[in-house]
């Protein structure tokens, strides 16, 4: 993956519907640029915050 993913598809990856395939590309890609990493990081901790608030 030469180039950095869409939002949309970043947000399949941190909701985990996208395929083992497709997941397996993107962490590949997550490897080798720190943009997509903090991108991927931040998204996890907002969810996690929401998921704190909701009481899930």
């Amino acid at each position: 993956m030469a180039i950095c993913p869409d939002e949309n598809y970043m947000a399949c990856y941190i909701d985990k519907l996208l395929s083992k395939s497709e997941a397996g590309q993107l962490e590949r890609h997550l490897l080798v640029c720190t943009r997509c990493q903090e991108i991927v990081e931040v998204a996890r901790k907002v969810e996690d915050q929401e998921k704190g608030l909701n009481g899930s």
